[in-house]
């Protein structure tokens, strides 16, 4: 699951090592720093990244826009195969550690679906909340039900929460109304639920980038959105809220007057469109963008 999931930088445990070996590996790069140790990999980690800040930095002064790691693979090769023993890349390695061919790839496989809210046997209950944002009183009291017991919370990139435990007694009915995890307003618990196939950044007025609100259309509008389709409403063309493609995306447009969206289908934010749709024909008629697709 967690390969699924957009990293720029990614550390894995190299299976069948003893002790355990590590490779940090760069989003989008077949090669990964062999680290002998999770502090070595950690500071190989840390190395990689202040390499990036910088790079993004030097683009956004020459007046780009530095996107993600993976957008960088070429410039990435071309500084890994100049490394050497007296001139590492990038600066700060620890000692000993060097390049190697990745064993998992070029590192994010999008094309992997996440898990869904629900019971996983030996793990877990994973459950969601609509877009991912969750009220302060709604996880005080989901934590307040589990005070005292054995449970772990596990934060998780899925905007789901993980209680770790194997134990009937978190299942419904009666822990979820005690943790408030039956009200639907807060959490979401079923696989089926159509939020699950909308996703949205903070938007307007939260946002100063965002050209747009995006939240309360995105769920007014995912009660239209297909089994196996998903909508994305941008703010802007960064797409925040979701790097991989999606069915169809809204991005909000710079306008004086009524929210105006650009229509991509099968792509991202920052993707060509293939239409423009203002906010009332939106609310009007909201079937009307899968009706096309």
């Amino acid at each position: 699951w967690l390969q699924a999931v957009p990293a720029d930088i990614r550390m894995h445990r190299v299976a069948g090592t003893h002790p355990p070996a590590w490779q940090v590996q760069p989003d989008g790069l077949p090669w990964a720093l062999a680290a002998a140790g999770p502090a070595q990999a950690a500071a190989a980690g840390l190395a990689l990244a202040r390499w990036f800040a910088a790079h993004c930095l030097a683009q956004r002064t020459a007046g780009r826009r530095p996107g993600r790691l993976a957008a960088h693979a070429g410039e990435l090769e071309r500084l890994r195969a100049a490394a050497t023993p007296a001139a590492p890349w990038p600066a700060g390695l620890p000692p000993g550690v060097h390049w190697v061919r990745a064993t998992h790839g070029h590192g994010t496989d999008s094309t992997r679906p996440g898990p869904q809210p629900g019971f996983l046997p030996g793990i877990g209950t994973l459950v969601g909340a609509p877009l991912g944002r969750l009220p302060a009183q709604a996880l005080a009291r989901l934590v307040w039900a589990l005070r005292g017991s054995a449970c772990g919370l596990r934060v998780t990139p899925w905007r789901m929460l993980l209680v770790e435990s194997g134990a009937s007694a978190v299942r419904p009915p009666g822990f979820w109304h005690t943790a408030g995890l039956d009200v639907a307003a807060d959490w979401v618990t079923q696989p089926r639920d159509a939020r699950l196939r909308v996703s949205a950044c903070t938007g307007a007025p939260g946002c100063p980038q965002a050209q747009a609100p995006t939240q309360a259309l995105a769920l007014a509008l995912a009660a239209h959105v297909p089994p196996q389709a998903h909508l994305h409403v941008a703010g802007c063309a960064k797409g925040c809220a979701r790097q991989a493609p999606a069915t169809v995306t809204l991005r909000a447009e710079p306008t004086t007057g009524e929210p105006v969206f650009a229509v991509v289908r099968q792509g991202r934010a920052a993707d060509e469109a293939v239409d423009h749709v203002n906010l009332s024909a939106l609310q009007d008629n909201p079937g009307l963008l899968f009706e096309k697709n």
